[in-house]
C-alpha cells in the first residue's frame, strides 16, 4: 500500500466528515494565511493558482487575486465538500467568484504545463503523504511561471522524534509489520473491512505508518535545493501549530 492509497482510505473513511470545516484559528495557524495571501496577491492582473492537497478547501478563504484555482486531492470526499465551499462563495459574490477545477488524483503523478501557475502552495501534505524529494520540488518548480511564489510546509523531523514517547515507536512498529501483513495477504474491501471497525478505528489502524521516514529537517531542505537546477531563490523558516514544529519554505522562481 503506497502513501497515496494509504491517504484515500483515511480520508475516504473519516476525513470527508470529521476533518476541521473551517481552517484553523490558533495563532500557530497564521502563518499559513498570511502565506497565501502574499502569494496571491503578488501577481497584478490575478494570479494561476495550484493547491496541492487542497481536501475540503480549508483554506479557501484566503484566496484573493485570483484568476483561477485548480485543486488536486487524494479524496473525492472531501474534494465534494471543497466544491461545495466554492459553490456557496460563487453565490454569495453574486456569480463573481474565481473559475476552477478540482482534481482527484496522486500530486506525485499529475502534470501540469510549466509555468502554468503564478502561486503554488501544499500545506500539511508534503512529508506526511507525499514526499518531497527532487522529483516533486522539480514538477513544482517546473509549474511555477517566473517570478512565481511557492509555499510548502513539512513537520520539523528532529522536534518529531523528539516528541515521540518510545513505546508508541514500539508498538506503532509492531502494528504496522501485522497490517501490512493483513493487507498484503487477504483481499478485504474497505467497506466490508470499515463495516467491521468503526470509521475511528479503521483511521487509527490503517494511519500506523511510520511517517519519520519522510519528515526533513532544515538540513535536509537546504540540501535538496542545492541540487535543483532551477534558478530559485529559498527562504525556510521554523513554526509552530497546535500539533508540530512545522518548517515553512517560501520558494520565488528566477
Amino acid at each position: 500500500m503506497d502513501d497515496f492509497e494509504r491517504a484515500k482510505i483515511i480520508y475516504d473513511t473519516y476525513g470527508a466528515t470529521s476533518y476541521e470545516d473551517l481552517a484553523p484559528t490558533d495563532p500557530g495557524y497564521d502563518v499559513y494565511a498570511d502565506a497565501i495571501r502574499s502569494g496571491c496577491r503578488h501577481k497584478a492582473g490575478g494570479a494561476r493558482v495550484l493547491d496541492l492537497g487542497c481536501g475540503t478547501g480549508r483554506w479557501f478563504h484566503c484566496l484573493e487575486n485570483i484568476r483561477f484555482l485548480v485543486g488536486v486531492d487524494a479524496s473525492r470526499p472531501m474534494l465534494a465538500i471543497a466544491k461545495d465551499r466554492l459553490r456557496r462563495a460563487d453565490q454569495k459574490s453574486n456569480g463573481q467568484c474565481f473559475p476552477y477545477a478540482l482534481i482527484e488524483a496522486d500530486i506525485r503523478s499529475i502534470s501540469f504545463a510549466p509555468e502554468g501557475f503564478d502561486f503554488i502552495y501544499s500545506t500539511g501534505v508534503l512529508g506526511e503523504y507525499v514526499k518531497l524529494d527532487d522529483y516533486m520540488l522539480k514538477s513544482i518548480l517546473m509549474w511555477l511561471s517566473k517570478g512565481g511564489i511557492a509555499f510548502l510546509t513539512i513537520v520539523d523531523r528532529y522536534y518529531y522524534k523528539l516528541n515521540s514517547y518510545p513505546y508508541i515507536s514500539m508498538r506503532n512498529r509492531f502494528l504496522k509489520l501485522l497490517i501490512r501483513d493483513f493487507f498484503e495477504n487477504f483481499s478485504i474491501a474497505t467497506s466490508s473491512f470499515s463495516r467491521l471497525f468503526s470509521s475511528n478505528i479503521l483511521r487509527r489502524i490503517v494511519s500506523l505508518h511510520d511517517y519519520s521516514n519522510i519528515y526533513m529537517t532544515e538540513h535536509d531542505i537546504t540540501t535538496l535545493l542545492t541540487r535543483i537546477s532551477y534558478q530559485s531563490r529559498s527562504n525556510i523558516y521554523s513554526f509552530h501549530d497546535r500539533k508540530h514544529l512545522h518548517l515553512g519554505i517560501l520558494l520565488t522562481k528566477y
